[in-house]
């Protein structure tokens, strides 16, 4: 989307990593005297508590839960303000525009918004004002940036539903626009190029990403959970008279190229927008994935384990009703999801109908 900017806006870009503006000036400081940082105690025992304020730890493990997460939060504040204090000293634009929220472009976008530059951020895959979580809006989406331009002005009110705005404010200003769609789904067709001699129905499941302590952001489910209902959910489709394929996010992949569910299901590694109009079915378990936004822009069905790790708000859940299946979960006495396989099975099985895309391409693609 932010290529789809430059054209009309005759703004002429030049290129740079934001990693690489923090590489640059963390380099600077060890050719100088260490910066000498505040001490966030104070601060990191505040953000321990309200973290543990909304769990149900208690007695001896709640003591140990407040030691070890003291110690990490503290680290990070401590870290992020050498961070800010070394970008100080290099060059930097008066104005950039990014379509990352990744920490690295953060910090940078802070650092230009201190000294009275402009931070246009570009939304990336359509999830963002679509949760239901403002927290999670404005910390990753919002936070340095000035301006945030969604695909669409219905996507921008959207957005703004929850009012991240006024959260953000207190650190800095930022203002949620819109755009002119997505320029990616406006390519992705609305139809149905299934191969009928096949015979058999093709069902993709998309999982959602976890490895190595690193997951889809806002998501609250544990590593070995989630792997353990992924497992469970592939070998359960594997019983069925169907064509399992399972797609997962290139981040889900480990350095050896493999996927903890390649013995039990088979995986592609193609890239989606490749191998999607070969699929009858799709499932997911995550509604912030690009891969999702583009599903439910086409008339396959569709159908959204609800993990209920991620808050979705009264108006997407209704749309999303309309456009996809939705099945709910339950968490038994050990913290693991459980859901119903006999109604997945229903669902998966169940005759194929033509979805309507319209909803969500107009709100996403500017489509009528």
């Amino acid at each position: 989307m932010l290529h789809e900017h430059v054209g009309p806006s005759a703004v002429r870009l030049t290129f740079k990593d934001p990693g690489h503006y923090l590489i640059e000036a963390r380099a600077s400081s060890r050719m100088t005297s260490t910066v000498k940082g505040e001490e966030f105690g104070e601060l990191a025992d505040l953000i321990t508590t309200r973290f543990a304020s909304s769990g149900s730890l208690g007695g001896v493990y709640l003591d140990r839960f407040l030691d070890a997460t003291r110690i990490d939060v503290e680290t990070i504040l401590k870290a992020v303000q050498k961070d800010l204090l070394q970008l100080r000293k290099i060059k930097l634009p008066k104005v950039a525009w990014t379509g990352a929220s990744i920490y690295q472009s953060r910090v940078v976008g802070h650092e230009i918004i201190r000294r009275g530059g402009e931070v246009v951020k570009f939304d990336h895959g359509g999830s963002t004002g679509m949760n239901g979580w403002p927290e999670r809006d404005a910390f990753v989406e919002l936070n340095g940036a000035t301006r945030l331009v969604m695909a669409t002005n219905a996507a921008a009110e959207f957005a703004k539903r929850s009012d991240p705005e006024r959260l953000i404010a207190p650190v800095h200003h930022c203002e949620i626009v819109g755009g002119a769609g997505y320029p990616h789904l406006k390519l992705i067709s609305r139809s149905h190029k299934v191969d009928r001699k096949r015979g058999v129905r093709r069902v993709m499941y998309c999982p959602t990403f976890f490895r190595a302590h690193f997951s889809n952001p806002g998501e609250t489910m544990g590593e070995p959970i989630h792997m353990d209902f992924t497992l469970r959910v592939a070998e359960a489709l594997t019983r069925l008279p169907i064509d399992v394929v399972l797609k997962p996010h290139p981040q889900a992949v480990s350095p050896d190229g493999r996927h903890y569910a390649q013995d039990v299901a088979q995986v592609s590694y193609e890239k989606f927008e490749d191998v999607m109009d070969d699929v009858d079915v799709f499932i997911f378990d995550v509604i912030n994935s690009t891969t999702f936004w583009e599903a439910v822009c086409t008339h396959h069905d569709v159908i959204l384990i609800n993990l209920g790790s991620m808050p979705m708000g009264d108006n997407i859940m209704r749309m999303l009703k309309r456009r996809c299946t939705v099945l709910d979960t339950k968490y038994d006495e050990t913290g693991k999801p459980q859901i119903d396989l006999q109604i997945l099975e229903q669902a998966v099985m169940a005759p194929a109908h033509s979805a309507d895309p319209t909803e969500f391409r107009r709100l996403l693609a500017l489509e009528e």
